[in-house]
């Protein structure tokens, strides 16, 4: 979904990169595919203003 975001110039290249990265971290969480490293699930946490940066281009992208 990103990678589209990203194509169709809603997203621009970093914030869908680091978006990509969360919803993997996501899968780790929900699905438990491998063991986790709670420095990674910490570090994720602080990256919150991705989710706002995301919400902000959503809502530009509908208005257009």
């Amino acid at each position: 979904m990103f990678t589209s975001l990203r194509e169709g110039d809603v997203l621009d290249h970093q914030l869908a990169g680091r978006l990509e990265a969360a919803a993997g971290l996501r899968n780790l969480l929900v699905h438990g595919y491998a063991r986790l490293d709670d420095r990674q699930v910490w570090d994720a946490l602080g990256r919150l203003d991705d989710l706002r940066a995301f919400a902000a281009a959503a809502l530009a992208a509908a208005e257009r």
